[in-house]
C-alpha cells in the first residue's frame, strides 16, 4: 500500500506537470495565432453613400486583407450629410463589438499609394496610407469606398521632399505660435537681434561724434591761446626799446643818457619892475 500509494502520488504530480506543460503551450500556440493575426490587419477608411444619398463615414476592420465584407464597423462622428474630412484631421470610431476605438492622425493629401499618416487602436502602431478602392464593401444599406488603407507596414523614412510635405500644416502651427510667443513677449529673437545691432552701431557713432568734438575743442583752445600769445608779442615789439609805436606817458625818457643845461633868456636891458628888487639869472660860465 505504501509504494502504490507513492506511486500514485507520483502520477498525479506528473499529469499535473503534463497539464501545466499542455496550457503553456496552448497559450504560446494562441498567441502565435493572434500575432499572426495582428501583423495582416487591416483598418479601411471609407466614406459611405446610403439609399437616399445619405453621406456619412466609416472605419472597417479586416483581419486580413480589405476585401468583401468587413468583420467589424465603427462609424465616424460627422456633421449630417456630409463625408469626413480626412485631410489633416484625427479621426476617431468606437467598434461597438470588441469596444477597440481606433484614431486616425492624417496629414495633408497625398498621391495614390503614399504615406499619409498614423492609426492606433490601443494595441499597436498603424502607417496609413492613401489608397482608393470604390464600393469596397456594403453595411447597413450604405455602399462604402475606401479613401484610406492602415496597416502594419512601417513608415517611410523621412526625406527631404516628405518632411516638407508632411510638415507643411505643423510648420505652420509653429510658426503661428512663435509668432503669438514673440508678440507676447513683446519683440522676437530677430527683433532683439537687430535691435542689439542697432545699440551698437548707435554706440559707435555716438563714440566718434564725441570723440571729433573733443578735438574740434582742442583744436579751438590751441588757436585761441596762440593768438593770445601773438598779441602779448606784438605789444613787446611796440613798446621796446627802438620801438616806434607809442609810449607810455608816465615814463621818463632821455636822450643820449646826456646832462644839458637850460637857461632862460633875459634882456640886456635891465628894468625895474613895480620897485621890487630885480632879479637876473646867471648865463652859462
Amino acid at each position: 500500500m505504501g509504494r502504490t500509494g507513492a506511486r500514485r502520488g507520483i502520477l498525479s504530480k506528473t499529469g499535473s506537470a503534463f497539464r501545466i506543460a499542455g496550457a503553456l503551450c496552448h497559450a504560446v500556440s494562441s498567441t502565435a495565432r493572434l500575432v499572426s493575426r495582428a501583423d495582416n490587419e487591416h483598418v479601411a477608411l471609407a466614406d459611405c453613400r446610403g439609399l437616399n444619398n445619405e453621406f456619412s463615414s466609416q472605419m472597417a476592420y479586416y483581419p486580413g486583407s480589405p476585401r468583401g465584407a468587413p468583420q467589424d464597423v465603427a462609424v465616424v462622428p460627422t456633421p449630417d450629410g456630409q463625408y469626413s474630412l480626412w485631410v489633416e484631421s484625427t479621426r476617431s470610431g468606437l467598434f461597438t463589438t470588441t469596444g477597440v476605438t481606433f484614431t486616425a492622425v492624417l496629414g495633408p493629401r497625398v498621391a495614390e499609394g503614399e504615406y499619409a499618416g498614423t492609426g492606433d487602436n490601443g494595441y499597436g502602431n498603424f502607417s496609413c496610407w492613401a489608397r482608393y478602392t470604390k464600393d469596397l464593401y456594403e453595411w447597413d444599406d450604405t455602399r462604402c469606398s475606401m479613401v484610406y488603407d492602415c496597416d502594419h507596414r512601417a513608415a517611410p523614412a523621412p526625406t527631404a521632399s516628405t518632411t516638407g510635405t508632411t510638415s507643411a500644416a505643423p510648420a505652420a502651427t509653429m510658426s503661428t505660435s512663435q509668432t503669438e510667443v514673440s508678440t507676447s513677449r513683446g519683440l522676437s529673437i530677430g527683433a532683439i537681434v537687430g535691435v542689439s545691432i542697432g545699440s551698437g552701431i548707435g554706440a559707435i557713432l555716438v563714440a566718434v561724434a564725441i570723440f571729433l568734438f573733443l578735438g574740434h575743442l582742442r583744436n579751438q583752445k590751441n588757436k585761441d591761446a596762440g593768438e593770445e600769445t601773438g598779441a602779448e608779442r606784438g605789444s613787446l615789439a611796440t613798446t621796446g626799446p627802438g620801438g616806434g609805436g607809442r609810449q607810455n606817458a608816465q615814463v621818463v625818457h632821455e636822450m643820449d643818457a646826456q646832462w644839458h643845461g637850460s637857461e632862460m633868456p633875459s634882456e640886456s636891458k635891465k628894468g625895474e619892475l613895480d620897485g621890487n628888487p630885480r632879479a637876473e639869472l646867471a648865463g652859462p660860465g
